[in-house]
């Protein structure tokens, strides 16, 4: 079929007969010459009848209706909508499951129509002999429907029930008028690891109720697939941590029993891997929210996600802003002039991959001329523990740009900003200045981006003898942090792993807007302790979620 397109059509239609008729005669004896086989009539039918011989394919193939092939007639579809890819991970009993596929010619329009079964159980006493053993593991592996299996449900998310434990199940899906694809689960349906008891912890925190005429705020680094089982993790970072803890296959899964249990309607993600966000996390959110997820910049192979409540916002506008880029606009100018003996600064600045993810949010629950307009920032800020000027210059460009493009909106921002309480960043996101003399200048005044080693022409380190940077910072947006305004301080840590217990979550407000209602605790110690540190079995990532109620003044 993989002919030249200005090929007379008549060629395919020969070899088309040829095939059919080599492939009719299979395991007969039959003479290897031509003349010795029957070849059934090949052609295409269009609306006129047959097409012509010396029509080019390119023209013949889009014209046909039918492939007829002796008395029979094919249908021939174009780009017809089809899946390339349909896979089943591993299934847990009372945990949503979707299927990973890949969809090819769907539109907005394309109709999927699911199916789920329970495979019957494999009888294993009835296979006597290794070949009987055998032939049960490949059927076992065939994603086919079995007698005796049972239609569970129609839609494209399942959450497997107590009687699904120990069955296979086999989830069908046709896009449109395309071809059906099937997959299976690879292993039976089981018991999650981890009992409710031991989650309780968590599902208690999240039982905390939403107070009335109020929003609810979620922010949480969820620890990218990425980083999470490397050497380092291993070996420094997470080594208490029982590698099956870390597999992605299990934290993705109370992940997203966390994310939908706190029922938050603003939900502010960091470290989001884009492969987890597209198969698992905005399609098992989907039904209740909408939302978007934006990579950092260069070739980093995680980002940002933002979700939201369908019935109480829509989306007015979505924007992807990478700092080292807004750090070039006229508004800085001046900072860059400042800067430009310290050229390894405006090196360092231009290598780190840090981005805002700014939506814009309309209620829906009141009339049109009084829905409000709020916008929200989530980011996660450079990680180096030397680089807290960095931190503080991300700061500056962010508030200035927010208050330049949003002059008078409420503004909610989110997220890891790798700063702790009283740090460079922290004090001038509240405090709106960040003095000439703050010691982040002389700490950041060695910071060298890579090493000796880099090859690519990265490696950027100040001269030595050169002075520190300093620089008066400033912006003008009122900002409150949410955990400090309720509880006369930031909590101890939102970051809990063997050698840092650290906060540096938050969720920050405009005062002139909002007020916070209330926030949810962190856990005790005693509880993140009690398997060394995060993540562990219960708690899947090496952060604690922080969550806010707001309302508007």
């Amino acid at each position: 079929m993989q002919r030249n397109k200005t090929e007379p059509v008549g060629k395919s239609y020969a070899r088309l007969a040829s095939s059919f008729a080599s492939e009719k005669n299979k395991g007969t004896k039959v003479k290897k010459q031509k003349t010795g086989i029957d070849l059934p009539p090949v052609y295409l039918q269009g609306d006129d009848g047959k097409i012509a011989d010396e029509v080019p394919c390119v023209d013949a193939w889009p014209k046909a209706q039918f492939l007829v092939v002796g008395t029979e007639n094919i249908p021939v579809a174009q780009n017809p909508p089809v899946l390339t890819s349909l896979a089943l991970g591993g299934c847990y009993q009372g945990y949503p499951v979707v299927p990973v596929f890949t969809p090819e010619h769907c539109t907005e329009d394309t109709v999927f129509q699911w199916e789920w079964r329970r495979q019957p159980k494999p009888d294993i006493t009835a296979a006597k002999t290794k070949t009987e053993k055998r032939q049960l593991q490949l059927l076992l592996g065939i994603a086919e429907e079995q007698e005796g299996s049972e239609v569970v449900a129609n839609t494209m998310m399942y959450t497997p029930c107590e009687a699904d434990i120990g069955h296979r199940l086999l989830v069908s899906c046709q896009p449109g008028d395309g071809p059906i694809s099937k997959a299976q689960c690879k292993a039976a349906v089981q018991a999650f690891p981890t009992s409710e008891e031991q989650l309780s912890v968590i599902t208690k925190r999240m039982a905390l109720a939403k107070p009335p005429n109020t929003f609810r705020v979620l922010s949480y680094n969820i620890l990218a697939e990425a980083y999470a089982k490397t050497d380092h993790a291993l070996k420094v970072l997470y080594p208490y941590c029982d590698v099956k803890f870390l597999e992605l296959s299990y934290r993705q899964v109370l992940l997203r029993r966390e994310i939908g249990g706190w029922d938050a309607d603003i939900v502010a993600l960091q470290e989001v891997g884009r492969s987890v966000w597209q198969n698992y996390f905005y399609r098992t959110m989907q039904p209740l929210y909408d939302g978007v997820m934006d990579c950092k910049a260069g070739s980093v192979p995680e980002g940002l996600a933002l979700l939201w409540k369908k019935e109480k916002y829509t989306l007015e506008g979505h924007d992807r802003l990478v700092l080292k880029e807004v750090f070039q606009q006229e508004q800085f100018k001046e900072l860059r002039e400042a800067m430009k003996e310290h050229v390894h600064l405006l090196d360092v600045l231009q290598q780190v991959t840090t981005v805002l993810q700014v939506v814009e949010l309309r209620e829906t629950t009141t009339t049109a001329s009084e829905a409000r307009r709020i916008i929200v920032c989530n980011t996660h800020f450079f990680f180096h523990p030397k680089a807290a000027h960095i931190r503080a210059l991300h700061a500056h460009i962010a508030m200035n740009y927010l208050k330049k493009t949003y002059p008078t909106d409420a503004l909610l921002f989110l997220g890891d900003l790798n700063a702790v309480p009283n740090c460079a960043a922290y004090d001038l996101l509240l405090q709106k200045q960040l003095p000439e003399g703050h010691s982040c200048w002389d700490e950041g005044s060695d910071f060298a981006w890579g090493d000796e080693t880099d090859t690519e022409g990265k490696y950027a380190v100040p001269p030595k003898g050169l002075p520190a940077f300093r620089s008066k910072l400033s912006h003008d947006v009122n900002l409150r942090s949410s955990y400090k305004e309720s509880l006369g301080s930031e909590p101890k840590f939102t970051n809990y792993v063997g050698g840092f217990k650290e906060t540096l979550d938050y969720i920050m407000y405009t005062p002139d807007h909002l007020s916070v209602s209330q926030i949810s605790p962190i856990p005790d110690e005693d509880v993140l302790s009690a398997n060394t540190a995060l993540p562990s079995a219960i708690f899947p990532s090496d952060h604690i979620p922080v969550m806010a109620d707001l309302c508007w003044n």
